[in-house]
């Protein structure tokens, strides 16, 4: 997945009157069948904060272990709570390890 699309996929800006906020975009299941969206605010910035302060922000959110982990076996960056533990994501502890959720 590209840079863009991952930021694209996980994290929403907004811009308003008086800050720059840089939030974090995630999906959970409620239900079965039910995806629900949340947003949850992680940071702001000044209003007038360039491309540049806004993408080391954003690069400091993914570095950030309580946000986001790598998977040790498919080494895809996943949101830190759709891992099965810190080592494996959902997808590699199931088709891997047999786990069943």
């Amino acid at each position: 997945m590209s840079k863009n699309t991952f930021v694209d996929r996980y994290f929403k800006i907004e811009i308003d009157e008086h800050h720059t906020n840089i939030y974090l975009k995630d999906i959970s299941w409620p239900e079965p069948f039910t995806p629900q969206e949340s947003i949850k605010l992680i940071t702001t910035l000044p209003k007038d904060s360039n491309e540049q302060a806004i993408n080391q922000a954003i690069e400091d959110i993914i570095k950030n272990e309580e946000y986001f982990l790598t998977c040790s076996e498919c080494n895809e960056l996943n949101l830190s709570n759709h891992m099965f533990d810190n080592l494996l994501c959902k997808a590699c502890a199931n088709n891997n390890h047999g786990e069943v959720f």
